[in-house]
């Protein structure tokens, strides 16, 4: 992946083994970035130095599905292909899901009369790029970060991410306020919400103005 790619706070997958600490497959959330790569938080099951490293950007994949350390009994979930189900057991070789309906597709095995097993592979990922937990699919995070003069919002649903800015001249002095400000309302443009202000009844000394 490219660095622009990379944003701090979500996860991602390691597509290679880094050295023998942290394994192919293993989930990672990025702590920072560098010029060169990133220091991660290994949260897969392997804690070598608490789980922390640092990873180039090219040992990193998107994040598809279910991070598999979430599947817990009880969890409800989505898979695209057998629709809505809830997970019913979790052991180390599989997990099994009971679905509101009995799935018509292919390659699920049967364990209930409405259910299906799926097998771990030796990384605990087997078909977890197939599910989103149910109360996700809708859900919406905002970010944001500063890199020099500059301060962007990133709005990420359903793995999308939407991204607007803001920048201050060299002249002035950064303010993190009237940057949040503007790139708020660019980033509220880009996901075509309404063009709106709200302001509490107790405001005062406020002023508009349009740049």
């Amino acid at each position: 992946m490219r660095d622009i790619d990379i944003k701090v706070g979500l996860k991602y997958r390691v597509k290679e083994d880094i050295d023998i600490f942290i394994k192919s497959g293993a989930v990672v959330v990025i702590k920072k970035k560098t010029e060169t790569g990133v220091y991660v938080q290994d949260l897969s099951k392997n804690k070598y130095r608490d789980g922390s490293w640092w990873a180039n950007y090219s040992d990193l994949e998107p994040l598809k599905g279910i991070d598999p350390e979430e599947i817990k009994e009880g969890l409800r979930v989505h898979h695209k292909a057998f629709g809505k189900g809830t997970v019913d057991t979790v052991n180390t070789t599989s997990f099994y899901v009971k679905w509101d309906k009995k799935p018509l597709g292919r390659g699920v095995r049967d364990s209930f009369s409405r259910g299906g097993r799926f097998l771990w592979d030796a990384h605990r990922l087997f078909s977890c790029e197939e599910f989103k937990r149910l109360n996700a699919l809708n859900e919406e995070s905002l970010y944001w970060r500063r890199e020099d003069n500059k301060i962007i919002f990133s709005f990420v649903k359903e793995g999308k991410t939407i991204e607007a800015s803001a920048s201050c001249s060299p002249n002035d002095t950064f303010d993190y306020i009237t940057g949040s400000q503007i790139a708020l309302a660019r980033l509220a443009q880009k996901c075509s919400r309404p063009a709106k202000v709200y302001l509490p009844k107790d405001t005062k000394d406020f002023q508009i103005e349009f740049i």
